[in-house]
């Protein structure tokens, strides 16, 4: 007789045993066996009992131990879908001492356990997982040990199994590289087209299938078990991993009956039959890692699987076989480290084939594919008989070779957003979104699209456009290979998230996959031409893609990123009407309008829960102006505040008489705000406005929590206990939206401009300081000229509320009389402007620092001179990095007064007093004037030897720019002196050729050009190849300062006839100047010149023409003065460029 798993009442210890050794190898597969709840027990299973299953693994060439996971859980009246999920704390642990044991690494159970340093030989592993056990594997509770940035964006207090090794496949691949594969027997997903209740309804079905005789659940129990949002919560998550995994769901084919557990008035038990319990729609993953089987069983019998249950045993087998022999793991994790650690440096498969045809890189197809390119007059191709340098060459160009992924399709990236489960009605909307964004039923899936697929949803705020767009994309992600999602409502959440495309999709350059700047261009290069791979021939085709910008209410931020549209589909929302012309003009539209008084009354119906009564329903609806947010708002007190329809509206009519709205949307509809708030506790009051002044998409709990212990409002919850009940006032009226797996809380916009409209201008502003405190407790300190890139992820979280802060301030405040606290927001705009300065996004932050300086000089405080150098030495430095001399000249020039007052006052040389001169040394340059440039950079350099713990490797940037100066005047022998004698100092320090910063870069590429002048040309030439490989291993391939040594490596190519070669440089430098063509104009006319030289030399005269024609065009347009093509060379060119670059 078959033992099944009891309910009982203290649930019993979890345990993970091992069943048995089938057969001992060099080469070992763990098989981890996960029952269901209430289900066969893994002692029973065939896979460990039945001979024929044990002959199959015995057959294998590989060894095989079968293992057993006892959770436990089981039906009883105090269940609910949480407490399975929340099993997972206790599987994690048993795991864990089992890895301590057997040296296994659990990949997508365990978070941050291991260090590479720790790996020896890891085990393989496959599990098999019945019914709701494949839940506990999906999605396990984790206590993150992390540092304080990881813990603040992260959570520390939620992991995900293989959400987050899929999430972070980069990170942690050595830990999924381990798993072969999963089998779900009959374990739940998701279910389309179904209300919550009827999906809560078919996972209910599960648990009741074998329970003790006589077992009944009370009515909220089986509430419980139809409140089914915390599963379809984790389908989701799972959904978003794109984890690399081989899958196989099995379904089951038979009949099976189920006990009804209601308490009937005759105390006995219904049996139900339902068709299947899992189902193939039910058990669908819809990855392109999984495979669906159907077994003629019922669900309970899937472990019971033999040879007499049909053909579907054998393919199961080979399945396991392709999955568990040496030959085929080996290749599939080779396969998936190379994905993961590559990214783009390759192109993997999703699934498994051995013999996939070779892919030429991009560099190797750019040579072959040049229409007319004739045989080079010497070769950089590297054999046998290849000299170093030329062996040396090649490397540094292969570097640049990036060649694309086959990308994580499908991809849905949503960020916070999940899907509404009380979505209602608007399927006029989504029906005529598909008439724009869908192709014709006649085409092919991979032929470009047929026409623009541009549509745009406009309207006044708390219409539901959002919502609509949500829905979309939930509903129709199955249509499209990627669905993703951009916040469009400022340029630095647009740029944020085009750089997690790359990311999602996995095709980041592996040289530099953290760089945002890169992402972005490779985000936008796939949006162009949007590939996947064919897994039937591992060829590429095209991908279909679905991009919807949400909050493009300024419609010129679009703009750059129209041509997009010609590729795949575009949904915009906005409050703006020149949104439906502004990104293209064969865009298509609708205003969308509120709810007719029909569906207002459903609407106010389903939101309350209130049965019947649709009349008063409606009237409700007709009252509130029939506007989707405001109905979902006063919904929300009448079901917290047990109100019928009729008490509401005598109560909302007695108020509205004295009430005055400050920012009323329509005249039907006003007052409603005021109604929401006067409902309120003050704690909860107090949360809403503090969160009013924050970033509405991502207002992580922790920033309210944690970092909010000095807010100076008495109201403001003190303790964990107060704060969850002012917080569950804002969720129940929907005026927060909750996303507990990253407890985060997202606040719709026309919400958070109408509570600032309810706040009286005195309280305004201390609301306001109260935020400026909270974001600056949790901004990580860091001193200007810092470059610790560990704490980036934690500012890349805080700088939207920066945003919001500056707008708040420049919209309620700029105007009104400076305060004490205006310092401190100072301080916090300085942060995040440096901040940004370090990621390469000078350009966007000068107003930014801008604001912060007005700020600083309108400020009596004792230091606010010390804050007004770092912040003029912020925008000095963003005015250098950007050609912008007279800028440059201003900010400097001011650092330098402050300093030297300081200095005079205290006393004492500092490093802010060196630096300061080190920045007018190179204002003075900028300007043309050598001499006084070369004054300030040795006083800098003699200031820095006067520092308190002084190092050599601190006058590093002077050295490098007072040897720069004197070879710009001709003195080469002072110029090599100073230049070895700095390079040497950062040789005795960290090593030749070290990557502690791009510091020694800069030498290496100076003496280059001093070597160059010197006409040592074979010198000059090592050295430039010597800092372009040091570039590449500090500041990355797409940097400005890489650009300037792909110019001069560019040159030396020419000059040794490697005109293919200089052509890759000359490419890669213009694609790092093309981020920003107007800042980089000077240096796109001098490489564009130089490009047209090597195409003359290669016998296209033609294009060369072109180009030189360009780049007189653009050195005109810079210094005003025209000169014909023909009369330029190259000295012209170079004269227009800062002279770090030269």
């Amino acid at each position: 007789m078959a033992r099944l798993r009891s309910s009982s009442s203290s649930k019993p210890t979890p345990t993970l045993r091992k069943l048995k050794v089938v057969k001992e190898g060099t080469k070992n597969i763990h098989i981890i066996l996960v029952p269901g709840v209430g289900t066969l027990a893994c002692d029973d299973w065939s896979l460990y009992r039945h001979q024929p299953w044990t002959d199959f693994f015995a057959s294998l060439d590989t060894g095989v131990t079968i293992h057993a996971y006892n959770h436990g859980v089981s039906l009883e009246d105090r269940f609910s879908w949480q407490q399975l999920l929340d099993e997972g704390e206790e599987f994690l642990k048993k795991l864990q001492t089992f890895v301590d044991n057997q040296r296994v690494i659990f990949t997508f159970l365990i978070f941050a356990l291991f260090t590479k340093n720790n790996i020896k030989e890891p085990q393989r592993l496959l599990f098999i997982c019945h019914g709701l056990g494949g839940v506990i594997a999906k999605k396990v509770p984790i206590h993150l040990q992390v540092d304080n940035q990881e813990d603040f964006n992260n959570n520390a207090h939620i992991g995900k199994a293989l959400c987050i090794a899929g999430t972070h496949n980069d990170r942690y691949s050595d830990f999924l590289n381990t798993i072969a594969g999963i089998v779900f027997l009959g374990t739940p997903h998701r279910l389309e087209g179904v209300t919550e209740d009827d999906f809560g309804d078919r996972l209910a079905s599960i648990l009741k299938l074998d329970t003790p005789t006589g077992t009944t659940l009370s009515r909220q129990a089986l509430a419980r078990l139809r409140d089914a949002r915390v599963m379809l919560e984790l389908a989701d998550d799972f959904d978003e991993t794109n984890i690399r995994v081989e899958m196989l769901s099995i379904f089951e084919e038979e009949l099976t009956q189920i006990k009804d557990h209601r308490p009937l008035v005759p105390r006995t038990r219904k049996i139900i039959v339902r068709p299947q319990v899992v189902d193939e729609l039910l058990c669908s993953i819809e990855t392109n890692m999984e495979r669906r089987l159907g077994v003629q069983l019922g669900h309970p019998q899937l472990p019971s699987m033999r040879d007499e249950h049909g053909s579907s045993i054998s393919q199961i087998r080979l399945w396991l076989a392709s999955i568990i022999c040496p030959p085929n793991v080996q290749n599939q994790l080779n396969n998936r480290a190379h994905d993961v650690q590559s990214l783009t440096a390759g192109m993997t498969s999703n699934r498994l084939f051995l013999n996939q045809p070779h892919q030429p890189s991009t560099r190797q197809a750019a040579r072959t594919g040049v229409s007319g390119w004739p045989e080079p007059r010497a070769s950089s191709h590297v054999n046998a008989d290849s000299s170093p340098e030329q062996q040396s060459l090649e490397a540094l160009l292969e570097n640049f070779s990036v060649q694309q992924l086959d990308p994580r399709i499908p991809c849905l990236m949503m960020h916070a957003y999940a899907r509404n489960k009380d979505f209602y009605g608007r399927q006029d909307v989504l029906s005529k979104i598909d008439d724009w964004l869908l192709p014709a039923n006649d085409q092919m899936p991979s032929s470009p699209p047929d026409r623009i697929h541009v549509g745009i949803l406009c309207g006044m705020h708390g219409l539901g456009k959002t919502e609509i767009a949500i829905e979309y994309a939930f509903t129709r992600k199955t249509r499209f290979d990627a669905v993703l999602w951009i916040r469009a409502d400022d340029s630095s959440k647009l740029e944020s998230d085009l750089t997690q495309i790359a990311i999602r999709l996995g095709i980041q350059d592996p040289n530099e996959p953290d760089n945002q700047v890169t992402n972005r261009g490779l985000a936008i290069e796939w949006l162009c031409n949007p590939f996947k791979i064919d897994h039937s021939t591992g060829e590429r085709v095209r991908a279909s893609w679905l991009v919807i910008f949400d909050n493009a209410d300024e419609p010129d931020i679009l703009a750059p990123y129209s041509d997009i549209a010609h590729s795949g589909a575009v949904l915009i929302t906005s409050r703006s009407p020149l949104s439906k012309t502004s990104f293209s003009h064969h865009a298509s539209s609708l205003d969308v309008q509120t709810f007719d008084i029909e569906d207002a009354g459903l609407f106010v119906q389903k939101y309350t829960e209130i049965e019947g009564h649709l009349e008063e329903a409606r009237q409700v609806g007709d009252r509130l102006g029939g506007l989707p947010l405001k109905l979902a708002q006063m919904a929300g007190i009448i079901r917290l505040r047990f109100l019928t329809y009729s008490e509401f509206m005598r109560i909302y009519d007695a108020e509205e008489i004295h009430e005055m709205e400050v920012q009323s949307l329509r005249k039907p509809a006003r007052g409603q705000i005021s109604t929401v708030l006067e409902k309120l506790s003050d704690a909860a009051r107090a949360i809403l406005e503090v969160s009013s002044f924050l970033d509405p998409d991502s207002i992580q709990e922790k920033l309210l929590t944690t970092h909010a212990t000095n807010v100076d409002i008495p109201s403001y919850p003190k303790n964990e206990g107060a704060f969850c009940m002012a917080r569950g006032q804002l969720i129940g009226s929907s005026l927060f939206r909750h996303n507990q797996e990253k407890a985060e809380y997202w606040m719709h916009r026309s919400t958070r401009d109408d509570v600032r409209a309810q706040i009286e201008p005195e309280r305004k502003r201390k609301v306001f300081s109260n935020v400026v405190t909270m974001v600056a407790a949790a901004w990580p300190v860091q001193e200007v000229e810092g470059h610790d890139v560990t704490l980036w992820n934690t500012s890349k979280a805080l700088y939207p509320h920066v945003l919001s802060l500056e707008d708040a301030y420049k919209k309620y405040f700029k105007q009104k009389e400076y305060l004490d606290g205006d310092f401190q927001f100072a301080e916090l705009l300085n942060r995040a402007g440096w901040y940004k300065h370090e990621r390469g996004e000078s350009p966007i932050i000068k107003p930014l620092l801008e604001l912060a300086l007005d700020l600083c000089n309108r400020s009596t405080a004792v230091d606010h001179q010390d804050l007004e150098s770092d912040i003029r030495h912020t925008l000095g430095g963003v005015a250098s990095g950007t050609n912008d001399a007279a800028g440059s000249m201003m900010h400097n020039k001011r650092v330098l007064e402050i300093r030297l007052a300081i200095a005079e006052g205290t006393g004492t040389v500092d490093e802010k007093l060196a630096s300061a001169y080190n920045q007018m040394g190179i204002s003075w340059v900028m300007a043309g004037d050598y001499k006084k440039g070369e004054e300030h950079f040795a006083t800098s350099a003699q200031k820095y030897e006067k520092i308190p713990d002084y190092t050599k490797d601190k006058r590093s940037l002077a050295l490098v720019n007072l040897g720069l100066t004197y070879w710009l005047q001709g003195d080469l022998t002072r110029a090599s002196d100073v230049l070895e004698m700095g390079l040497a100092d950062r040789e005795e320090i960290y090593g030749p050729m070290d990557n502690h910063c791009f510091r020694t870069g800069r030498f290496l590429q100076a003496l280059g050009n001093v070597r160059f002048s010197q006409g040592r040309l074979k010198e000059s030439e090592d050295f430039h190849r010597r800092a372009l490989k040091q570039y590449q291993s500090t500041i990355r391939n797409r940097h400005h300062r890489t650009a300037d040594v792909c110019h001069k490596m560019a040159q030396h190519c020419l000059r040794n006839g490697l005109l293919e070669d200089a052509i890759v440089f000359i490419d890669q430098a213009l694609k790092n100047w093309s981020v920003d063509p107007g800042i980089y104009a000077r240096e796109i006319a001098r490489t564009s010149f130089l490009k047209a030289k090597v195409l003359t030399e290669a016998g296209r005269e033609n294009d060369a023409a072109k180009l030189f024609q360009e780049g007189a065009s653009m050195r005109h347009k810079i210094t005003k003065v025209w000169r014909d093509s023909k009369d330029l060379r190259e000295e012209d060119f170079d004269e227009l460029v800062t002279f770090w670059s030269k």
